[in-house]
C-alpha cells in the first residue's frame, strides 16, 4: 500500500507555546470528531499540565484547547488518553503530588468536558496502593471505564497489582477489580477493545525485590472484570527499547530498537503471534506508532549518525521494508489512523504545530 493524500489538509493548532507533546489521539463515533491528549509545560508557573484539544476534521476546526493544571498544588499532570461519550469527553491523567521522587506519589484522575468545553467535573480515583497510574480509558454502556496499576511497597520490596474500575457518565466510582498478579509499567501501550483490555509493555512481577530489576516485555489480554485471557513474550532476545500500539481489531504491534537493528513483532487478538521481522536501517527510537493497513506507520528518530530530524515511515511486517513517507511539511512528532484515514502533527520552522489529515488509499 502507499500512502496518498490529494485531499489532503492541515489545521493549526494554535497553541500558545512551543512546548507541546501529543500522546494520544482518540475518535468520536460521528466521523467528525477527534480529541488530543497531550502534555505541555507553563514557563510561569515552571509545572507540567495537560492539555485536551478537540478538533472537527471533516470542517477542518479547532473547536476548542483546555489547559488543566495539576490539582491541589501538586507538581504535575501528564495526560494519557481521551475517549468520546456522546458529547461528553473524558479525559484521563495521572498526578505527581512531588517533583522530589523521594517524596512523590502518583495519582489518577479523570476529568469530564461537555461539547463545547466546559469542565463538568473530575475526580481522583480512590484506589488500593500508595501509587496508582492509569494506563487506558474506554467508553462503556454506562459511562467510561479504566485501566492502571497499582503500587505499595516497603523496606525490602515493591507489590504490583492491576486495576480495572468503572465510572458512570457523571464520574460515579463504581466496582474496583484488583488483580495481585504483577502490573505492566507506566510506558505500556493499552487500549479498550470493547470490554476487554489489550496492553503491551514492560512487565514487573507481582512482588519485586528492591534489588533486582524486572525485564520482562510481555503482550496480553486481560478480561475487564477477571483475569487473563492470554499473555505472551513477543521478544526473545534482550530487552531493548520498545514503543508499541494496540489497534481498534485488537492487534497489538510492538517496534523494538537495538543500535541499528529494528524488530516488529505483530500480535493477533487472539495471543497468536503472526509476525517477527528484524531488519537494519538508519532508524532507533520510536516517538509514535500506528496501525496502517497489514501493517504500521510510525514517526522514527534517526540512529546516531544519521541525522538530526525524525521521519515519518511505513513498515511492512512481511519483509521489515522501511519507507519514508514525505506526506506533511515540518517535523513530524506524532501519528495516529482512523478508519483509513492518517493523521500527523508535525512542527514547521516557526515551532507551530499543524494536524495534518487525509485519505490512506491502496
Amino acid at each position: 500500500m502507499a500512502l496518498l493524500f490529494p485531499c489532503a489538509q492541515a489545521l493549526e493548532l494554535q497553541l500558545k507555546d512551543s512546548d507541546f507533546g501529543p500522546n494520544h489521539m482518540g475518535f468520536a463515533a460521528d466521523g467528525a470528531r477527534a480529541c488530543l491528549a497531550s502534555d505541555h509545560f507553563d514557563p510561569d508557573a515552571a509545572q507540567n499540565g495537560a492539555e485536551l484539544t478537540v478538533v472537527d476534521y471533516q470542517r477542518n476546526a479547532v473547536l476548542w484547547t483546555k489547559r488543566i493544571a495539576a490539582p491541589n498544588g501538586f507538581a504535575s499532570l501528564r495526560a494519557k488518553q481521551c475517549v468520546f461519550d456522546g458529547d461528553n469527553v473524558y479525559l484521563l491523567a495521572n498526578a505527581n503530588t512531588r517533583s522530589q521522587s523521594t517524596l512523590n506519589q502518583t495519582l489518577v484522575y479523570v476529568y469530564r468536558f461537555d461539547v463545547q468545553g466546559k469542565e463538568l467535573g473530575h475526580k481522583e480515583l480512590s484506589l488500593p496502593g500508595r501509587n496508582r497510574y492509569g494506563y487506558a480509558i474506554g467508553a462503556s454502556p454506562f459511562g467510561v471505564v479504566v485501566a492502571g496499576y497499582s503500587k505499595d511497597e516497603d523496606g525490602d520490596a515493591e507489590y504490583n497489582s492491576t486495576f480495572t474500575v468503572s465510572l458512570d457518565k457523571k464520574l460515579g466510582v463504581g466496582t474496583v477489580s484488583l488483580r495481585k498478579t504483577g502490573a505492566f509499567a507506566s510506558s505500556a501501550a493499552a487500549r479498550f477493545v470493547g470490554d476487554q483490555l489489550y496492553i503491551a509493555g514492560e512487565f514487573v512481577p507481582a512482588k519485586l525485590n528492591k534489588q533486582d530489576y524486572a525485564i520482562d516485555y510481555a503482550q496480553s489480554r486481560i478480561l475487564s472484570n477477571g483475569g487473563y485471557a492470554w499473555s505472551v513474550r513477543p521478544f526473545k532476545q534482550e530487552y531493548r527499547s520498545v514503543e508499541a500500539v494496540v489497534s481498534p481489531r485488537g492487534l497489538i504491534y510492538s517496534l523494538s530498537s537495538k543500535g541499528s537493528t529494528s524488530t516488529l513483532a505483530v500480535t493477533s487478538a487472539e495471543g497468536k503471534q503472526l509476525s517477527l521481522t528484524s531488519f537494519d536501517g538508519k532508524f532507533c527510537r520510536t516517538q509514535s506508532i500506528s496501525e496502517y493497513g497489514n501493517g504500521v506507520i510510525a514517526v522514527r528518530e534517526p540512529c546516531s549518525g544519521q541525522g538530526k530530524t525524525a521521519a515519518l515511515l511505513s513498515i511492512a511486517p512481511a519483509d521489515g521494508k522501511e519507507v519514508v513517507q514525505h506526506l506533511v511539511s515540518g517535523e513530524p512528532v506524532f501519528v495516529a489512523t482512523h478508519n483509513e484515514q492518517w493523521f500527523i502533527v508535525a512542527k514547521d520552522g516557526t515551532n507551530r504545530f499543524f494536524l495534518h489529515s487525509g485519505a490512506i488509499k491502496e
